[in-house]
């Protein structure tokens, strides 16, 4: 079985790679490490997820934090503390009027890597464990 992931636009491939180490550019994931590393990080918390699915709910309307803070049932420091992480790499962003929304940077990365990871996850539940990376 060969895996692979496809970016298809209007019913045409317009990019694929298998899943194979060989295919892995090295020099290329070494540039982009720190930036990889950046967003996993921001997306590696249950509270900015459930941020991040909650003001895509909402696209394109701006949250207030107010708004925020009752949709997730937290206190402002953890909802601030999460906000700042997800600005910082700019998967949020804010209006002139204290509202704040996914970038559209925010809305491709996040919506990219959750139906990616999603459908590798499903995936592998499938095989049963069956996949060998060599």
């Amino acid at each position: 079985m060969t895996l692979k992931i496809q970016i298809v636009k209007d019913g045409e491939v317009i990019w694929e790679a298998p899943l194979t180490p060989t295919t892995i550019e090295i020099d290329h994931l070494r540039k982009k490490c720190r930036e990889i590393t950046r967003i996993f990080e921001a997306l590696s918390n249950e509270t900015r997820i459930m941020m991040l699915m909650k003001m895509m709910d909402e696209y394109p309307k701006p949250v207030s934090f107010t708004e925020i803070m009752k949709m997730l049932d937290a206190n402002p420091k953890i909802i601030w503390e999460n906000i700042r992480r997800l600005s910082s790499i700019g998967l949020l962003e804010r209006n002139g009027k204290g509202g704040y929304r996914c970038s559209n940077h925010g809305r491709i990365i996040f919506t990219t890597l959750t139906l990616a990871l999603t459908k590798l996850m499903e995936l592998m539940e499938d095989l049963g464990g069956e996949i060998n990376v060599l």
